[in-house]
């Protein structure tokens, strides 16, 4: 009959996380096999050693006050990077968890996640936001997003508005009716009324109007914006441009 300790080890060993022990010192007393897929060591090899050179030297510090710590609470989650014996960089969530016994602190259980992959998305996510970022604060013209709400309140706008318009990115955002109030009052009726209907329809906006700049000048903008869907065909946001055409109206 197989008993529930063989059953334990049958699970842990086809985890794709590290399980492991320590004691207070830091040497393993059990390290699952995923290790050996995480550094290129087998776990017999690792028994009554610690972790350390597997370890980035610049996340080492770091690691070796967290488990200090870790002694000291119930549990504790924290991320560092792992080198492989081939020296391949890693990036690894650790989950510690203290072990007692007979009333007294013995170690430390604990399991280790690989999130290597997770980690290149995330940089390449960023990547991709900073070379749009820049991309859209060098176009001469404002770049927004709009929630899909009765004011098109401005959820982004890029800092091109500011000299348009003299009012900053943060005064947009910040106030839900700022882009309605700021419309010329003659004009303002009819920017409403394409809003509304552009909301209920979903058909894009595309007007031209005047704001009144922060210095009290008239400011003629080409405004066009489309409606962007999610999957299920359900309205996201509002994503569009303003152009300044001061110049061409006035000629």
């Amino acid at each position: 009959m197989v008993g529930a300790k063989d059953i334990f080890h049958t699970l842990v060993e086809e985890l794709g996380d590290v399980i492991f022990t320590m004691d207070t010192g830091g040497l393993l007393s059990y390290v699952s096999p995923a290790i050996e897929r995480l550094v290129g060591v087998e776990p017999n090899q690792l028994i009554g050693a610690n972790l350390d050179k597997f370890i980035h030297p610049d996340d080492l510090p770091g690691v070796r006050k967290t488990f200090e710590r870790s002694l000291k609470r119930d549990a504790t989650k924290f991320e560092f990077r792992f080198l492989s014996e081939t020296g391949a960089v890693r990036h690894v969530r650790m989950a510690v968890r203290r072990i007692k016994s007979n009333g007294r602190i013995a170690g430390l259980a604990g399991s280790i996640t690989d999130i290597t992959e997770l980690k290149d998305v995330e940089q390449t996510a960023q990547q991709l936001e900073l070379k749009y970022r820049n991309l859209v604060e060098w176009i001469p013209a404002a770049v927004y997003t709009d929630a899909v709400d009765e004011y098109s309140s401005t959820l982004f706008i890029s800092p091109q508005i500011e000299k348009m318009t003299g009012y900053p990115p943060k005064d947009w955002v910040g106030e839900p009716r700022f882009w309605l109030d700021i419309i010329h009052p003659d004009d303002r009726p009819g920017v409403i009324l394409e809003n509304e209907r552009t909301n209920a329809t979903g058909d894009s906006f595309q007007m031209e109007y005047r704001v009144i700049a922060r210095d009290g000048r008239e400011v003629w903008i080409r405004d066009e914006s489309a409606l962007l869907r999610d999957a299920d065909g359900k309205p996201i946001c509002w994503q569009g441009v303003m152009l300044d055409i001061t110049e061409r109206k006035t000629a």
